[in-house]
């Protein structure tokens, strides 16, 4: 697949960005399958980009737990943000996992884990002025280059 494809990471991003959009307006299966494409892609040169490793996972785990699959979406989320580590370019989708991750630990009554992503969230902040949206788009800039 590397091969047919010149740029993978950005292939898989683009392929998360329309997973994101299917999850919302389009059947959650094709949603699914397109996260798959994307990990896909990203598979073979995780360890050389590991951000847009994070970015994809982060969605893709995003998108699990929107859809109540709680275990599936913590094990994405927690990838993601191990994945991501402390990069700038992963730091609102870093707020955005953290969220979810929230979320999936809520239901599972993870007590002790609710109360470590709350401090974690808390370190997180926007930079001024700008909303989630607009970050996403500078976090992916960021990642690309």
């Amino acid at each position: 697949m590397e091969q047919e494809i010149p740029n993978p990471s950005g292939a898989a991003f683009s392929l998360a960005m329309l997973g994101r959009t299917l999850a919302q307006n389009g059947p959650e299966s094709s949603a699914e399958s397109v996260f798959r494409q994307a990990e896909a892609l990203l598979l073979p040169i995780a360890n050389e980009r590991p951000v847009e490793f994070a970015l994809v996972d982060g969605y893709y785990g995003m998108f699990l737990v929107s859809a109540k699959r709680w275990t599936d979406g913590k094990a994405k989320l927690e990838l993601a943000l191990q994945a991501g580590g402390s990069s700038l370019a992963f730091n609102t989708v870093r707020r955005q996992c953290l969220t979810a991750l929230l979320q999936a630990n809520r239901h599972l009554g993870k007590k002790k884990e609710v109360k470590e992503i709350q401090a974690d969230l808390k370190q997180i902040s926007l930079p001024a002025g700008k909303d989630e949206a607009t970050v996403d788009l500078l976090s992916l800039q960021r990642a690309m280059h």
